[in-house]
């Protein structure tokens, strides 16, 4: 987990070096084994001939990834929910994989109950409602929500691909997020709504557009004081304004949209 640099005479003090043995001039590829998922490796190539010894300059920074599910698997339906008491603040929406945010090793260790969302209910709570959600532990302020799992377009869910829209209104702040390129992380690019707070109930809404496969997400809330609302709407194409928006985020109101465990299957 640290570059050593381009040293040729320094490759011993390297954690690993995979001997690739004699190759002709041109391309070459090769594989590696033993990797941690999640842990940041880096690389560098080194080559030695007659003329001479070279460590490349260029630097390889990478992090092993599960294998992410194709559309087509199997898995439980709903969303996994987790709650936090007096775990608040912004930095836990964005990032939300990284840092302080809700969706880390670090915070998921300490959450107050993590259940399973899959009865038909509206996202669309106030502050009794949420806290009755958190089995009336959290009080009336200062809480937090996350509900992680994969969004599915295509097949038997009402998601179709193409433009989706979708949008929240809340006091204090959320966020959405999905890994639109599916490589098992939310990057910057990758948050859909930005409804970060303190602030009353707002309206935020955003717009993707995905093919049907099956991709990781996101919802996260939080309340640090006054009045609590959480509520999520959607809708297939584009729509700006989320009053308008038709659809209410219910994961047993909507077979089929959302899984919060995949077991990869064979594809479409």
């Amino acid at each position: 987990d640290e570059d050593r640099g381009t040293d040729f005479s320094d490759l011993a003090i390297w954690d690993n070096v995979q001997t690739l043995g004699l190759r002709d001039s041109g391309s070459f590829s090769t594989h590696l084994t033993g990797l941690q998922l999640g842990k940041l490796y880096y690389a560098r190539a080194a080559a030695a001939n007659v003329a001479g010894e070279l460590v490349s300059q260029s630097l390889a920074v990478f992090t092993p990834q599960a294998a992410y599910p194709p559309i087509g698997g199997t898995g439980q339906p709903g969303l996994k929910e987790h709650v936090w008491d007096d775990v608040t603040g912004d930095d836990k929406l964005i990032p939300i994989d990284s840092g302080n945010g809700y969706f880390t090793p670090t915070k998921l260790a300490i959450t107050l109950q993590s259940t399973i969302w899959n009865s038909d209910q509206n996202m669309n709570w106030d502050k009794n409602a949420m806290n009755a959600r958190a089995g009336n532990q959290v009080g009336n302020t200062n809480f937090g929500f996350l509900w992680e799992g994969y969004l599915v377009v295509g097949g038997s869910s009402p998601v179709t691909a193409g433009a989706i829209s979708f949008g929240t209104r809340s006091d204090d702040g959320s966020v959405l997020w999905i890994d639109k390129n599916q490589n098992g992380s939310f990057e910057s690019n990758e948050l859909i709504v930005d409804n970060k707070g303190p602030h009353g109930e707002v309206n935020k809404a955003g717009t993707i557009t995905l093919a049907e496969g099956n991709y990781k997400i996101a919802y996260a809330f939080y309340d640090s004081g006054g009045g609590v609302a959480m509520r999520g709407r959607w809708e297939q194409g584009t729509e700006t304004n989320y009053d308008n928006m038709p659809n209410w985020i219910n994961t047993g109101g909507n077979p089929g949209m959302f899984l919060h465990e995949m077991t990869p299957g064979s594809g479409p």
